[in-house]
């Protein structure tokens, strides 16, 4: 099981997937446009058999991050590193 939980108060992004619902881990690059600036972020997503993609953490303030919390889940689970289309480019 993978279970994302937003503390300390309860969220909707509160989520609990079976690990073996799970196809692939991947990172997302968001990109926020503002009046006098840009800001980068990186998202941990899941591809799963049930729900399509999911969102899994959001927020991430480096890709080097985002890029070792997908490494660790695949790890855990024992999934293979596969590309996904839009997906944040490794290396």
């Amino acid at each position: 099981i993978i279970k994302v939980k937003h503390a300390p108060l309860p969220s909707w992004g509160n989520k609990t997937i079976e690990a073996r619902d799970v196809r692939q881990i991947y990172v997302k690059e968001h990109v926020s446009q503002g009046k006098n600036s840009t800001t980068i972020t990186y998202e941990v997503h899941a591809d799963t058999l049930s729900a399509g993609h999911l969102k899994l953490v959001s927020g991430i303030d480096s890709s080097e991050k985002a890029l070792f919390i997908e490494q660790e889940i695949e790890k855990f689970l024992r999934i293979k590193d596969t590309p996904v289309s839009g997906e944040f480019p490794r290396g």
